[in-house]
């Protein structure tokens, strides 16, 4: 039973048109905002230290490149481009594998959390239930990502040759990717609500999202935009704070070097963006959540018919 303080449950498998989508997300966005974040913070947090350390190569590298090639223009010779331009590989790759891990726990939680309020009729979850919802299933999930990454690396190849288009080709592009990204969000949410298999599950996303294509598409397309904006937000004050000290130190004092306290700063900054970027990617996953239950009902009309059923009984109490 919903705990009487708790907001009104908001019914996620109602067959709902665009507009009533585009609601539907940003209400429950408001409202669990919050608790998901927390819990994304519990589960992100060894996460959260390696991207800082990957940042850390990064800013590192690129300051060793700009030293050693002001030490060049100096005369002075130095092998610290090289050096450099090593630790950069190094933090790029370790971004890579980083993200590709998160990318699977991110968002298998917020399935299991947005899976979890529709089973329970409005109980927000904990930490510890959404890990016993996802536990058995990690092998599928893991499994469906390493899938996920090669089939968006054929989608970029694809949309990279229909890009040299003009016009048609690049709206071609943009298409294919959202569509692509709904196929594969929709795909994740029935493996983990529905126990389907991994190849069951992609053909149940793809028979769901070829039938209703444009209000897929349309769907990612306006709030994967409304996502990004909301990651500028968030990163505003640390990025202008951080531009403001850049534009100090390297054109008002003409600094040609960068020294540790440059590093320090670029550090902590890249590794917000990087930070942010990994919460913006499990939010995104929530709008092929709202899609699912969307479309799941106006296929099944499973919830439907158990609201029929129940017309006339005594409720429980």
């Amino acid at each position: 039973m919903q705990n009487p303080a708790q907001p009104p449950f908001l019914d996620l498998r109602v067959n709902r048109d665009f507009g009533e989508i585009l609601t539907l997300y940003f209400v429950f966005l408001k409202r669990h905002f919050k608790p998901f974040s927390n819990i994304f913070i519990q589960y992100n947090g060894l996460f959260m230290i390696g991207l800082m350390l990957c940042s850390y190569l990064l800013v590192s590298g690129f300051s060793g490149i700009i030293n050693g090639v002001g030490n060049m223009q100096m005369g002075v010779e130095s092998e610290e481009v090289a050096s450099s331009s090593t630790l950069m590989m190094v933090g790029v790759l370790g971004y890579v594998l980083i993200v590709a891990l998160a990318a699977a726990l991110n968002f298998a939680l917020a399935s299991a959390y947005m899976n979890h309020y529709q089973e329970t009729g409005g109980e927000t979850p904990t930490a510890g239930t959404l890990w016993r919802s996802i536990r058995g299933e990690l092998g599928n999930i893991i499994l469906f990502v390493l899938l996920a990454m090669g089939i968006l690396l054929m989608t970029f190849v694809v949309g990279f040759i229909l890009a040299l288009i003009p016009i048609v080709g690049t709206l071609a592009y943009y298409g294919l990717m959202f569509f692509v990204s709904a196929w594969l969000g929709v795909s994740l949410f029935a493996l983990i609500s529905e126990k389907k298999g991994l190849g069951s599950a992609l053909g149940e996303g793809w028979d769901l999202v070829m039938k209703s294509f444009w209000t897929c598409v349309g769907v990612n397309f306006i709030l994967g935009i409304l996502n990004y904006i909301l990651l500028l937000l968030l990163m505003t004050a640390p990025g202008v704070l951080i531009g403001i000290y850049a534009f100090h130190q390297f054109e008002t004092l003409g600094q040609q070097r960068m020294e540790e306290l440059d590093t320090l700063i670029f550090t902590v900054g890249v590794g917000i963006l990087m930070i942010a970027g990994l919460f913006q990617q499990a939010l995104s996953q929530w709008i092929n959540g709202v899609l699912y239950n969307s479309l799941h009902e106006k296929k099944y009309n499973l919830n439907t018919r158990r609201k029929i059923e129940l017309i006339g009984q005594p409720e429980t109490p």
